[in-house]
This record gives structure tokens, sequence and C-alpha cells, in this order.
């Protein structure tokens, strides 16, 4: 997901909708934070191998 909010965040009439994240738990944040980690070359793939995977290959999937 992606969020941008031109200007001033209380004048933009977009803010609304980051109210919610306001409320996140830091556990919450740090979990997703470690979540969008997986994406970037070679984190994922060293979880897997350190969890008794092997041959772990990343590789992407075409698609529009």
């Amino acid at each position: 997901m992606g969020l941008t909010v031109w200007g001033h965040l209380k004048r933009s009439p977009g803010a609304w909708a980051l109210a919610p994240f306001r409320f996140a738990e830091p556990a919450s944040v740090a979990n997703q934070a470690a979540m969008v980690s997986l994406g970037r070359p070679g984190i994922g793939e060293e979880l897997l191998s350190r969890s008794g995977f092997t041959d772990v290959e990343r590789f992407d999937v075409q698609f529009v």
C-alpha cells in the first residue's frame, strides 16, 4: 500500500484515511516491518534457509 498526503496533513482532504494508523500497537508495527523486509533480496531466502529449507531460490513472476 502506498499513501501520499500533499501539504499540511490537517488540511488535506484525504488525511482522515491515515487516522487508523495512530492506533497501531508498536508490536504490530514491528511485525509489519518484518513482513515487508521479506521482499528485499536475500532476507526471505535467509529466513527459509535458517528454518531448514534447502535450494531456496528467488524468482519473479511476471503479471499485469
